[in-house]
């Protein structure tokens, strides 16, 4: 029966301990503080003893509370070698029992503050964006001789244009959240599409008749709002979403090549201009180390408005005696197919904070 007593208080006593239970928040080595993220309302009051447990359930070391308020306090180390031994993360509890080995006088008139969560820093960041799936993009092209046919197409899709974005960031700490803007420029990479002809001499070998290219360029600007953080001490996963603006302009050309001679003729000269506007969501892990910090994640973008104008120059008498049922210029517009679609950039970024 008395041994069953005892296993009951000591139960009794765990779960009372796991009440008084906090989580070192931050630690200010120099002034031997150490910030929780409890208060006077789980009973962390001003002068209570506190200690800090580490994995292996060890006392590693004590204070006093230097000073509370309702969700956070600081707890005062007497010996600096003691603030050592703790780190970001530990368990702290008060002491229900006060023996009162801890020795610390407490200045009473002494300035004191306590963090009640996370200030957000200002910065201003580089970053790289590489594309898992690109949200503007448009064909590489081939021209595609009707051969005495009629066509519903002068082109064939070859594959669609990469881009990788770089630019900049900068960021307002609003208390606990984040207000990004910032500006991109993206850098396509079309290809030169060369298309074979004829086989007059049925040699079955076809000469060089044209070659086509589209050229583009981007430039893009957002504004991100970051409103939710898990943070881990050095490390912290943020999430954000926003509105993004972008304006990205495609050239093309097709130029015929005389198999006779070097004479180059311009069959079509074409200008594409996009302005989409998406939603961004942006999924971020931050690492800083002091005014210097890192991140890399992801931004989705998904397209909730765009407005294409394209103007197209042709001269090519086969596009004017087999092109059926459409206009040339509805023709390089649906093939070139020059648009913002929903992507996913891999993003790299480093930064100082201010």
């Amino acid at each position: 029966m008395r041994t069953n007593l005892w296993v009951a208080l000591a139960l009794l006593l765990t779960a009372a301990s796991g009440v008084d239970a906090a989580t070192v928040k931050k630690i200010k080595a120099p002034k031997r503080l150490i910030i929780l993220d409890q208060g006077s309302k789980e009973g962390f009051l001003k002068k209570k003893k506190v200690c800090f447990y580490d994995a292996n359930d060890q006392k590693v070391a004590c204070g006093r509370v230097r000073a509370a308020k309702a969700k956070a306090s600081s707890v005062l180390i007497k010996k600096e070698a003691d603030v050592e031994k703790i780190t970001v993360g530990m368990r702290a509890e008060i002491e229900n029992i006060d023996n009162k080995d801890v020795k610390i006088t407490i200045d009473e008139n002494a300035p004191v503050t306590v963090e009640e969560g996370y200030v957000a820093p200002n910065y201003i960041g580089l970053f790289g964006a590489f594309p898992v799936k690109d949200a503007v993009s448009y064909q590489n092209l081939v021209y595609d001789t009707p051969l005495g046919l009629n066509a519903d197409s002068m082109w064939t899709q070859d594959s669609a244009v990469k881009a990788i974005g770089v630019g900049g960031e900068v960021g307002f700490g609003l208390k606990s959240f984040t207000l990004a803007i910032g500006a991109r420029t993206r850098t396509f990479s079309p290809k030169r599409v060369s298309a074979d002809y004829d086989n007059k001499d049925g040699d079955f070998y076809f000469e060089e008749y044209v070659e086509s290219i589209g050229t583009g360029k981007s430039l893009g600007y957002w504004l991100d709002f970051y409103y939710l953080r898990w943070d881990w001490g050095v490390a912290s996963l943020n999430l954000g979403n926003g509105i993004d603006m972008d304006s990205s302009t495609v050239t093309f050309t097709m130029d015929h090549l005389s198999d006779k001679t070097t004479d180059v003729t311009r069959y079509y000269d074409v200008k594409s201009s996009l302005k989409a506007m998406s939603l961004r969501t942006n999924l971020l892990l931050d690492f800083k180390f002091g005014p210097v910090g890192f991140k890399m994640g992801t931004t989705i973008f998904v397209p909730v408005s765009q407005q294409q104008s394209i103007s197209v120059k042709q001269i090519d008498p086969f596009t004017n005696s087999w092109l059926k049922n459409k206009t040339a210029e509805e023709d390089v517009k649906e093939k070139l197919a020059h648009k913002a679609q929903v992507g996913m950039d891999l993003l790299l970024m480093g930064y100082f904070a201010y």
